[in-house]
């Protein structure tokens, strides 16, 4: 089976080099290097023993960067530093020999003549017997940082070399005992220096800064671009292999090629200026190539997690023994295990450096491409994990790297819908508005979007997406198409910014058609239960705003756009009754309270929309429904009711506020001219047995008598289980056990007195709430109830 052309594309890059390494080494006579040391004076070339000891005195531990940390460990690295403010160098005579030089390891490290090294210096490095550096990589301390120049001094030492490593090369480095001695590498390579075993060693740390362009400064040979632009086209064009039975990946050819890069760059370094060796011909091609191919490009960074199958490395004979790592004092190193085959690889794009482009993170296998495998470098991170069972010994490996992605021009809308939704309606809302013979072009865009619309509300926010959907829907001018974009909305999305918009949409598509959006943001998407109350319910507490902010602008020549808000209270009404009506059936009465008390500020608030909006007919079908005794819906209005406290009559009015006051002191007035519970009364009302179940039916029976104070009912379990369930969900005061006498076992329900507490408790608060309204409506009513 032939190579795909993704492979035959990082094949074909495989071979594309600069011609230089990551890292080189130069030496140079040391005649113009003049450095005065605070404290030292002018250090002699080469580098005695006795200047190097008093370096030493006047030097401090070296630091190193880890992270966004610099930390202290001399496990890692012990050295010591003379900071920079205690050097002075002979600039003008030094330059004769660093400026050449910096061009010599540009040129060594392939980077191209467009650009220039700038070394700023960082410290002086002393080495003594003993001391090293483990192997790490630098940290990039400025965004044009681009790697690192050691510049040895003269001296006699041994060990102390410096090891520089990168897709599994290494390169050994020594210094010189008579040469100036240049070791420089890109920043992102592994690298370390051996413990010194004899001498001393002075270096200069210099940071490489890249001026000007790292990409090459001519094309490569147009035979190369074309061979790549061809296998750019074929990629877009050829649907990849399937790798399983129904594979829907590879029913349509790939949209991206994501083409990973060599070396590592920061979020801010990653540039096409400033791509490093390899990189930077590679990138170069690549753009090249997608130009002739008609496709865009962007550098991305990505997080590569891959899942190895492995095992632990075999014993090994030492001492005369076959050693068992497990029983040794050293810990393995994730290092140490072997990996067998790929278990599992995802690769997400984390961001893209592209003029704010945002790409769809997950990249499949079908978009990779790459010329050097991730598993051949050094993972950031690993994570063994042991036998479990239906699972063998895993290990997890996780890379960063960077990437060139392209893509076809004529999918970069399609691409940025799905990932930028909110990028791709500003971007045709720019297509609508660029002239007015857009608008065909602009309805296909749109049906582009729509394929991803729905994900994308979903994904990044209903308040992101719903102002540039309703802008859409206006300039669009097709009513289906508008409907689309607006139909994975819900009403709690709109707030009182949005009333312009949907007074356009009123007066250009008709009452009808937005009627039905908003019936369609209102309807109930989940059980009135489940839909969260602090979206839905803070919402309505809102709408008052919303209806203002309708009602001011509506145009005064047209008096009926009023009817918009009265549109959306009515259906917000609707909801909201289904939510009220919900809450009566909760069969635990505290919980039937707190769900009562939670809808009652939106209660108050939608009678306060109701007035706003001008709609008396509906403000009185919502106070007959609140008034109805079916409800029962004393707990509700009376919250409403402690909420309008501070309000006048005439404020309340309108609301309907006073009729609700007057229907819930009936009520409580006729529950206390009830007369108050004998104490002979032992009765329970309230419980709903139903009609289908006879054990309730017989337990009504039994909390009703107002004589019986306990029952023993022979129940089988399951019967006695419903029994102490309905028990607690009516939260009745008795209690229920079982004793385990005879068969079936028997349950034993008591009253206790707390219904006499409860009783009284219920009558006070009874007074309480009357007297609050009396006080409410003015009444001059006596507070105390009459009883009889």
């Amino acid at each position: 089976m032939p190579a795909s052309p993704r492979h035959q594309l990082a094949d074909l890059l495989r071979d594309v080099s600069t011609g230089g390494s990551f890292s080189t080494r130069r030496t140079t006579p040391p005649d113009n290097l003049t450095i005065d040391v605070k404290g030292v004076g002018t250090i002699r070339l080469p580098v005695t023993a006795g200047q190097a000891k008093q370096l030493r005195m006047v030097a401090r531990p070296a630091r190193y960067g880890k992270g966004e940390e610099t930390i202290l460990d001399r496990a890692v690295r012990d050295t010591w530093e003379v900071p920079r403010s205690r050097m002075a160098i002979d600039k003008p005579l030094w330059a004769n020999t660093l400026r050449p030089m910096l061009d010599t390891v540009r040129n060594d490290l392939g980077l191209p003549a467009t650009c220039a090294l700038k070394a700023e210096l960082h410290s002086m490095l002393v080495y003594e017997p003993g001391q090293f550096f483990a192997a790490h990589q630098d940290s990039e301390k400025d965004d044009r940082m681009i790697g690192t120049l050691i510049v040895l001094l003269p001296s006699r030492s041994d060990g102390g070399e410096c090891v520089v490593e990168h897709l599994g090369r290494s390169v050994t480095y020594n210094g010189s005992p008579s040469s100036l001695t240049f070791i420089a590498f890109y920043a992102d390579t592994k690298h370390e220096v051996r413990p010194l075993t004899n001498g001393h060693r002075v270096a200069l740390s210099y940071n490489l800064m890249l001026a000007g362009s790292s990409t090459p400064g001519h094309a490569n040979t147009p035979a190369l671009n074309e061979t790549a632009a061809g296998l750019l086209t074929q990629h877009f064009h050829q649907r990849p292999e399937p790798r399983w039975r129904d594979d829907s990946a590879s029913l349509e050819p790939p949209d991206r090629l994501v083409f990973l890069l060599d070396h590592q760059y920061s979020e801010h370094s990653l540039q096409w200026t400033q791509l490093k060796g390899e990189d930077a011909i590679r990138g170069d091609t690549i753009r090249r190539a997608a130009q002739l191919a008609d496709c865009e490009t962007a550098l991305a960074l990505v997080e590569i997690h891959e899942t190895w199958d492995c095992s632990e490395p075999a014993p090994r004979y030492r001492g005369g023994r076959w050693s068992d790592d497990e029983t040794e004092d050293d810990e393995l190193d994730d290092d140490d295990y072997e990996l067998g085959d790929l278990i599992d690889s995802t690769v997400e794009i984390t961001s893209v450096n592209e003029n704010g482009r945002k790409l769809a993170p997950d990249v499949t296998d079908a978009e990779l491409a790459a010329s050097t495998h991730t598993a051949s470098l050094p993972p950031y991170d690993t994570e063994y994990t042991g036998n479990m069972g239906n699972w063998g010994n895993t290990m997890d490996r996780w890379y960063r790297r960077a990437a060139v992605v392209v893509w076809p021009t004529a999918r970069s809308f399609a691409l940025r819908a799905k990932a930028d939704p909110l990028g791709a309606s500003e971007e045709l809302l720019a297509a609508l508005a660029d002239t007015s013979d857009n608008q065909h072009i602009g309805n296909e865009m749109a049906l582009t979007l729509l394929r991803f619309w729905p994900e994308g509300v979903r994904s990044h926010g209903q308040r992101t997406l719903l102002q540039p959907a309703l802008r859409l829907a206006a300039e669009l001018d097709e009513p289906n198409i508008a409907a689309q974009l607006l139909g994975p909305f819900e009403i709690n999305a709109l707030t009182p910014t949005d009333a312009p918009a949907l007074l356009i949409l009123d007066n250009h598509y008709g009452r009808k058609w937005l009627g039905d959006r908003i019936t369609t943001w209102t309807q109930v998407r989940r059980p009135v239960e489940y839909d969260p109350a602090t979206s839905r319910l803070a919402w309505i507490q809102a709408l008052p705003d919303l209806c203002r902010a309708i009602v001011r602008d509506a145009n005064p020549a047209n008096p009926k756009t009023t009817q918009v808000a009265q549109l959306i209270v009515s259906h917000t009404w609707t909801w909201l009754h289904t939510a009220i009506d919900a809450s009566t059936t909760i069969t635990k009465p505290s919980a039937r309270r707190t769900r009562m008390y939670e809808l009652a500020p939106a209660v108050l608030a939608l009678l306060h929309a109701t007035s706003i909006s001008e709609d008396p007919a509906l403000s009185k079908k919502i106070v007959s429904a609140l008034c109805d005794p079916e409800f029962r819906l004393i707990p509700l209005l009376l919250r409403v009711i402690d909420s309008s406290a501070t309000m006048t009559i005439d404020e309340l009015k309108p609301l309907g506020i006073v009729t609700l006051a007057r229907h819930s002191a009936t009520s409580l007035e006729a529950e206390l001219a009830r007369p108050e519970r004998s104490p002979q009364d032992w009765s329970i009302t309230g419980f709903t047995s139903g009609d289908s179940c006879k054990d309730c039916v017989e337990l009504a029976a039994f909390l009703n008598d107002p004589t019986r104070q306990k029952v023993v009912w022979p129940l089988a379990k399951p019967r006695r289980q419903h029994i102490h369930q309905r028990i607690e969900d009516a939260e009745l005061p008795v209690t229920h056990r079982t004793t385990r006498e005879g068969s079936p076992h028997k349950l034993v329900i008591t009253k206790t007195a707390d219904l006499f507490t409860h009783n009284a408790v219920q009558r006070t608060n009874v007074q309480t709430a009357l007297a609050s309204i009396e006080r409410l409506l003015g009444s001059r009513r006596p507070t105390k109830p009459r009883t009889r």
